[in-house]
């Protein structure tokens, strides 16, 4: 009778076959999911509020852009760009230095640090707000679309 059965020896290193098979097996599949993980997209929360009047910015009509919430940002990385494919970056509009944190705003209209992009003329003009990741890899976190035609009667002249 004790011809018919497997020894233990036989059965264990069956079964550290298999296992070690199976961790194979499953190391191969994680590992070949690796090229396809990308960098988490920037977060941060911006809001826009248009000032049609130009009070405070020499009568040129602006719309001010806060970064409302998130981690610090770095200001190379936060794009201002319009529908004519002008941009600029929040760095070269913010007076002041360091990251961007929360509350944080700037003012767009068109001229002087900013004078890159098209002016704050016409109602249906669109901004663009884009947040680009260290990879260089960009989302546009608002499309921002000017309201209302700001009114010019404060506007100095040559504004449009």
């Amino acid at each position: 009778m004790a011809d018919r059965g497997v020894s233990p020896t036989v059965g264990v290193t069956l079964m550290v076959a298999i296992v070690v098979v199976l961790a194979a097996v499953i190391a191969m599949m994680a590992l070949g999911f690796q090229d396809r993980l990308q960098d988490p997209s920037p977060q941060g929360g911006f809001t826009t509020e248009v000032n049609h009047d130009g009070d405070g910015n020499a009568g040129k009509p602006y719309f001010e852009l806060t970064y409302e919430a998130g981690p610090t940002a770095d200001p190379s990385r936060i794009i201002i760009k319009d529908s004519s494919g002008n941009s600029v970056t929040w760095k070269d509009v913010w007076t002041t230095s360091g990251d961007v944190r929360a509350s944080e705003y700037i003012h767009i209209d068109g001229f002087g640090s900013d004078g890159a992009l098209n002016h704050v003329c016409n109602e249906g003009q669109t901004f663009y707000i884009i947040h680009q990741n260290e990879a260089g890899e960009t989302i546009v976190t608002i499309e921002y679309e000017i309201p209302v035609t700001p009114d010019p009667s404060n506007a100095p002249s040559g504004w449009c």
